[in-house]
């Protein structure tokens, strides 16, 4: 294996805790709308899929323009509340800063620019990394690798020098099918999902560094 030199990073539920949020904002706009709203099937399609929320609300029955109410609602309300509040993981920034004393740091995300720059309204992270690839900048989303192919693109590097942080069962699909090993980091929301295809697991973002050290 040759020696690790780029770390490309997923944004939400790493970087940021913004799941739970999405899906109470979510759970609260269906309600508004009276729309049955099954959580634990939603995660999964969340996790598991690009299909995105028009997917999901496909499924089980909506119409286009509930939908596209539904979005509007909850776009509104999203946006209004992550700017509420600090996201961004404690450890974040401390965990940038070391390692771009010896690593390429990238960003590697499903959410799209606007969203990003409202969840990092606070944080320096976006200025701390070394590149970020935006929901705008590829054709496909996660469990397609075509994000992690673009961020190898801006390192310039082959699939062997870097390594992927993610929290989702999709997203090291997708880091996989790039050909880019993973080090998973679970939480909560994630808790009932299967990421044991993953080929490293650690338990915070805090433990990253010294991890790493051992690879």
């Amino acid at each position: 294996m040759n020696k690790i030199k780029v770390i490309l990073f997923d944004n939400d539920g790493v970087l940021a805790h913004t799941e739970e949020l999405f899906f109470e904002i979510n759970g609260k706009v269906f309600a508004e709308m009276g729309i049955d709203y099954p959580r634990t099937e939603f995660e999964h399609h969340t996790f598991l899929t690009n299909l995105g929320t028009s997917g999901f609300m496909k499924n089980i029955g909506c119409t286009l323009e509930q939908i596209d109410q539904f979005k509007t609602k909850r776009d509104r309300l999203w946006q209004y509340a992550v700017t509420q509040t600090n996201v961004t993981d404690e450890f974040a920034e401390a965990v940038f800063n070391k390692l771009k004393m010896n690593y390429t740091v990238g960003i590697v995300t499903n959410t799209n620019r606007e969203n990003f720059t409202k969840t990092h309204h606070d944080s320096k992270i976006p200025e701390l990394a070394d590149f970020i690839v935006l929901r705008e900048d590829y054709l496909n989303g996660k469990p397609e690798p075509d994000s992690y192919l673009k961020g190898l693109e801006l390192a310039k590097c082959i699939p062997s020098e870097a390594i992927v942080i993610e929290d989702s069962p999709r997203g090291i699909t997708a880091a996989k099918a790039a050909g880019i090993k993973t080090i998973v980091i679970p939480n909560p929301v994630i808790k009932n999902l299967d990421v044991s295809h993953a080929d490293y697991q650690i338990s915070s973002l805090s433990e990253l560094p010294d991890f790493l050290m051992t690879m």
